[in-house]
């Protein structure tokens, strides 16, 4: 027989269970479940099945989709669809193991279904890491990018299989879509226009690719920005930038993008960047990506304090006396207070425990795993390195203020 007190807590259990999801939908996290996509606790087993008629396409076309079942973990999705993502360079033959370059995939989990996520993601991207054999670079700048106070992509590991095949390790990142601008603005202020930069400065603003653009957007706000930029009188450019961007958090980036030597990022080689036209005040907020690349080059002077940025916002903000010292000081900031090495190095180890430990087949995965476990010291002395040259050069760089 089943005791009152038992009935009596399971109804407590039930009704808990019940508020939780209600709490859910009405007021509470909407985007809770998508963190499980980017626990690094464990090295997540993707799947992914393309029918063979579509495999010639995959090969082949960077822009279609083409259909597949994606299995993450124990969630199936059955109707996604999936393209490489990358430059013509980067296609490779997909459906053998022979150790060619491994492709990255941008996966739609809604393109043949509108109901279709994986733990309320619309989309995800598997990127190879071909150019980051210690798989933590990504890692390492979205974390640094998070503790500075700057919006970027959630990531993990994951070991991908197609059709069978074992494609190798990749690192698993958030797409910078709807989900990712309500997960950080709020739903109400995740409709605002979206801006991609790849190897155009902002103030070219035909070169971006405004997401979405056929849902009757226009171009207006970033046109407006670019005029800032490119015409405003320099007594008047802090003034005016500040009611069409947030201006303090891209100094933020610009001091975090030199202090990780991002050479391949927005202000040294305008690549890899967003814009987003945040709604709640309708200011540019600066969203650094693609990290697959840092740290590593030779230091010298221009790499250590920006000195010599291609992106001309960037290049304005040194010749102005004030903002020059905000960039210093937010550069010095992060040097002291965000690089933290202890956290920084025992974040290492903790993935290191899982990935590293891996038991792996195929030609792709068994290279990818004996890369990761060889880089290891090579990534934490690289690390070391940077950090000490930047805290070196900002100490003698200190900022001063500047006569008002």
């Amino acid at each position: 027989m089943i005791s009152d007190v038992t009935m009596q807590l399971a109804a407590a259990t039930l009704l808990a269970a019940s508020l939780l999801s209600f709490a859910t939908g009405c007021g509470g996290d909407p985007y809770a479940d998508s963190a499980q996509a980017f626990d690094r606790s464990v090295l997540h087993r993707i799947d992914i099945t393309v029918e063979g008629e579509y495999i010639p396409e995959l090969e082949t076309n960077l822009d279609a989709r083409v259909p597949c079942t994606f299995t993450f973990n124990d969630v199936t999705v059955d109707e996604a669809g999936i393209r490489q993502k990358g430059g013509l360079n980067s296609l490779t033959n997909l459906d053998t193991d022979l150790g060619l370059p491994k492709p990255s995939f941008s996966v739609r989990l809604d393109e043949f279904d509108e109901n279709g996520d994986l733990y309320g993601l619309r989309k995800i991207i598997l990127n190879s890491a071909v150019q980051d054999p210690t798989f933590l670079h990504q890692h390492f700048g979205s974390d640094l990018a998070h503790k500075a106070g700057l919006p970027a992509a959630r990531t993990s590991h994951g070991l991908v299989n197609l059709n069978g095949v074992p494609l190798g390790i990749y690192v698993v990142t958030e797409s910078i879509d709807t989900e990712f601008l309500g997960r950080v603005f709020g739903a109400e202020n995740d409709q605002g226009n979206l801006y991609e930069g790849r190897k155009a400065d902002f103030t070219e603003t035909a070169k971006l690719e405004l997401k979405d653009e056929d849902d009757e957007r226009t171009r207006e706000d970033i046109e407006a920005l670019a005029g800032v930029v490119l015409s405003t009188p320099p007594d008047k450019l802090e003034e005016t930038l500040r009611l069409w961007m947030d201006l303090d958090k891209f100094i933020t980036a610009f001091a975090f993008e030199t202090a990780i030597n991002h050479f391949d990022g927005f202000a040294f080689n305008r690549n890899n960047y967003y814009l987003y036209n945040n709604p709640e005040d309708d200011r540019f907020v600066f969203i650094p990506h693609g990290m697959d690349r840092i740290v590593q080059l030779p230091l010298g002077e221009s790499d250590t304090l920006g000195d010599d940025p291609e992106a001309l916002l960037p290049q304005l903000i040194l010749q102005d006396p004030r903002l020059k010292a905000a960039f210093l000081t937010e550069l010095t900031r992060i040097a002291n207070n965000v690089w933290d090495m202890p956290s920084i190095f025992a974040e290492i180890d903790r993935i290191a425990a899982v990935v590293g430990a891996a038991k792996v087949t195929g030609i792709r995965a068994e290279g990818d795993l004996s890369a990761f476990n060889s880089n290891l010291t090579f990534w934490r002395d690289a690390l070391t390195s940077r950090h000490e040259t930047l805290v070196s050069a900002t100490s003698a760089e200190a900022p001063q203020s500047p006569a008002e």
